[in-house]
């Protein structure tokens, strides 16, 4: 098996980036913005249907005993979860055609974000703060709705590779 080499975002950005021509494997990533992913990104789109948003606006949060939970929009959810699910399955059908066939697919999650006015380099970001300011949610809020926002996600993520590895397992 060829060794992994992995570059941090500073060697990819410095003013002498790794060669990455003579790289025999390439991972497909989609980075730090999965949820920026459609029209699905949360900032700035609180007019748009609720089928099309993952936060609602405040005049349609629940009552605040419903926790973080309470800024969040299930149809929003459904959508994402659905387009989530239609682009694994289009990946591992793609893999599954080609000289990868059944090969282990690796996906990760994250930890759990501070919404901050920071980048994540490359003159990215922030992502989270900017969409939880023009949604009104309460600073006070921000840590348990960002941990609620990274667990849903979690959930997403793991359903379409759980289904995959149980297809490899059975032999197709």
């Amino acid at each position: 098996m060829k060794p992994l080499t992995v570059y941090t975002p500073d060697q990819l950005s410095s003013s002498m980036p790794p060669d990455l021509s003579f790289a025999a494997y390439r991972f497909l990533a989609e980075g730090d913005s999965w949820f920026t992913l459609s029209t699905l990104n949360p900032a700035r789109n609180s007019n748009l249907p609720r089928a099309q948003r993952l936060l609602l606006s405040a005049a349609e949060w629940a009552p605040a005993s419903d926790g973080p939970q309470r800024y969040l929009c299930a149809e929003g959810w459904q959508t994402f979860s659905d387009y989530l699910q239609a682009n694994f399955s289009r990946l591992l059908g793609m893999r599954d055609e080609g000289p990868s066939a059944n090969c282990p697919a690796f996906v990760h999650g994250y930890a759990c974000p501070t919404p901050r006015d920071a980048g994540a380099g490359f003159g990215l970001g922030p992502w989270l703060m900017p969409s939880l300011q023009s949604h009104g949610i309460p600073v006070n809020d921000w840590i348990a709705l960002a941990a609620l926002l990274i667990h849903q996600l979690g959930g997403l993520l793991a359903v379409p590779w759980a289904a995959a590895i149980e297809k490899t397992m059975r032999g197709g």
